[in-house]
């Protein structure tokens, strides 16, 4: 995934309207589950995630194998 096509993604997800939740899946096999646009912020190729629990990712575009809608299943 480039920067361009990462941030286009990111972008798209958290400004769809109505938003609906969507799951970023890593390189290393982990997924994460954001259920709030509010909680995203994009800057150079690079995204900060604040959780639930009030913790802040960080996930580089290298580090995404892709972004896709969330579904039923939970987040890993």
């Amino acid at each position: 995934m480039t920067i361009p096509s990462f941030e286009e993604a990111v972008r798209g997800f958290k400004y769809k309207s109505p938003f609906a939740p969507f799951v970023i899946e890593l390189t290393d096999s982990r997924t994460i589950l954001v259920d709030d646009p509010d909680a995203i912020g994009l800057s150079n190729g690079t995204m900060g995630y604040i959780d639930a629990d009030g913790n802040i990712l960080t996930i580089s575009y290298q580090q995404v194998s892709a972004l896709r809608p969330a579904s039923l299943e939970s987040a890993k």
